[in-house]
């Protein structure tokens, strides 16, 4: 019996401290240039990664024109969170640089919120510095993967009573997407 309790007591043991440790390290996606639908950066230097909801916010989303004009892409973390990147009126091309801070048709962002239903809205501006690579484009199987980063400035407060960070920095941001062709 008293064999029997203490083969118990350490299998218990054993269950709480295994399932209270993580079984995995979170840690950014890796370069890739195939459609796996990958995006992750580092915001603040803290890992940021896009989770969706499902039946209601997608997790990654990006679109593109048929002659590679326009480009948009948003990642998603849940409701809390967005990093979108908007490109218009420049030639896409593969290998190509394009600064996210040309003008306001042309930028990034990274939304965050600040009470229930209102967000705090930072974006790339002509000041701070801001790039994306396109390291991949494939039109014909529409995959498109490249390489980010940002310095972002508060742009939009929804509601004056939120507390909101003057600036956010984006780094180490990569994307691996098939995007939606943009009529």
């Amino acid at each position: 019996m008293r064999l029997l309790i203490l083969l118990l007591l350490s299998v218990l043991t054993l269950c709480a401290t295994s399932c209270t440790e993580k079984d995995y390290e979170e840690k950014l996606p890796p370069e890739t240039q195939e459609g796996r639908y990958t995006f992750g950066c580092l915001v603040n230097g803290e890992i940021w990664l896009p989770e969706g909801m499902p039946l209601s916010i997608p997790k990654l989303i990006g679109r593109m024109n048929k002659e590679c004009t326009y480009f948009a892409m948003v990642a998603n973390l849940g409701r809390r969170e967005s990093i979108s990147i908007i490109i218009k009126n420049e030639n896409i091309t593969q290998g190509k640089t394009i600064p996210v801070n040309i003008n306001e048709e042309s930028f990034a962002s990274y939304e965050n919120t600040c009470d229930i239903g209102f967000f705090c809205e930072y974006r790339s501006t002509a000041l701070g510095p801001g790039e994306l690579t396109i390291t991949k484009l494939d039109t014909t199987n529409r995959i498109i993967s490249g390489r980010f980063s940002f310095e972002a400035t508060l742009f939009d407060v929804q509601n004056p009573d939120c507390s909101c960070a003057s600036s956010f920095s984006i780094t180490e941001g990569r994307f691996d997407i098939k995007y939606l062709l943009q009529p």
